[in-house]
């Protein structure tokens, strides 16, 4: 798990499964009626995962959160199979230029599918479903072409051919905020997606109250985690992403969980923490300082980096935990060996 980017971690560690991602997609199209219609014909328990490495127009890579494939089946004809793939995006954050984003995963997941083995004739149809669980209201164009200004003294049926001749980049939105509480049921969602999804809604930026209301709610889901075969791991991602994203500080949330979660599965969390801890200084935990501080804080001076540069490992640990509480970056680096 990437700590400097806790909300896509946690996406991925939870729906790369096509089990886990199946029900996902399928209750967001279920919510909007233009795809809604489409359901009983995608074959979801035939959706598996691409791995594809995909370039954007600047020849950078870049990588979509998750990428799958599933056949649509039209009844009485098994020869007409067409591909469908569905791209789920996770956003924390309410981003004006997503439409231009999903344009972007279309072509080029089009590209990538259209260059395999087989497939050079044949087109998929892709759609990109954007599940958002920010704060703010989703106010981003859902479409590509609301993006471009038009001259306003153009008359309408002008300005509405010059609009239909616009690509669209048109994307599902899935605001997980927004949707209310169902009760489980593990026929329609498995556990490790129902626990990521309520994880996103309620406990990113999560007050010591609400982690711990929130805690005592899902304790027999976290419990229940432990029967899983890859649940272990799950439960470390789990509590680091709250370690992260949480507004309280990390002895808060290391106590909370010592209170609320029951023996073995406390013990567990957070020896999966410090498990997950350790790796992280093994792969360069001032790296993951520096981003952490810039997401808080902005770039950090050249002072704050000589800081960092010259800092021992247990000063970089107390600082990696000291910026979720700091207020400046000065109060992160206050005690740093002198430049």
């Amino acid at each position: 798990m990437d700590e400097s980017r806790p909300h896509d971690s946690l996406f991925r560690f939870a729906f790369e499964d096509p089990r886990h991602a199946a029900p996902l997609i399928r209750t967001a199209m279920a919510r909007d009626s233009r795809y809604a219609a489409m359901l009983p014909y995608i074959a979801f328990d035939e959706m598996r995962r691409i791995d594809a490495s995909v370039v954007d127009a600047a020849d950078r890579p870049f990588e979509t959160d998750l990428l799958f494939e599933a056949p649509i089946r039209v009844p009485g004809d098994e020869e007409q199979r067409v591909v469908f793939v569905p791209i789920p995006e996770h956003k924390s954050h309410m981003d004006r230029g997503t439409a231009w984003q999903s344009m972007r995963y279309q072509i080029r997941a089009i590209d990538w599918y259209r260059s395999q083995p087989g497939c050079s004739n044949r087109w998929p149809l892709v759609i990109t479903i954007v599940f958002y669980h920010g704060d703010e209201p989703w106010t981003a164009a859902r479409d590509l072409r609301d993006l471009f200004e038009l001259p306003e003294h153009l008359p309408p049926p002008v300005r509405a051919g010059i609009r239909s001749l616009m690509p669209s980049g048109t994307y599902l939105l899935d605001d997980l905020r927004a949707a209310a509480d169902e009760d489980y049921d593990e026929r329609k969602m498995p556990l490790v997606a129902h626990v990521a999804v309520q994880f996103l809604k309620h406990l990113a930026r999560s007050d010591l109250n609400d982690l711990e209301r929130h805690l005592t709610r899902l304790r027999a889901f976290l419990v229940g985690l432990m029967e899983l075969p890859n649940g272990r791991p799950f439960l470390g991602a789990l509590f680091w992403y709250l370690m992260v994203t949480t507004t309280a500080a990390p002895s808060e949330v290391r106590e909370t969980i010592k209170n609320v979660i029951p023996k073995p599965t406390g013990d567990v969390m957070l020896n999966a923490l410090q498990r997950d801890y350790r790796r992280v200084l093994e792969q360069g935990l001032a790296e993951v300082l520096v981003r952490l501080m810039t997401k808080r804080f902005g770039p950090p001076s050249e002072s704050h980096l000589a800081c960092i540069g010259r800092a021992s490992i247990a000063q970089l640990e107390d600082w990696t935990l000291r910026v979720l509480d700091a207020t400046t970056a000065d109060e992160v680096v206050r005690d740093g060996p002198p430049v």
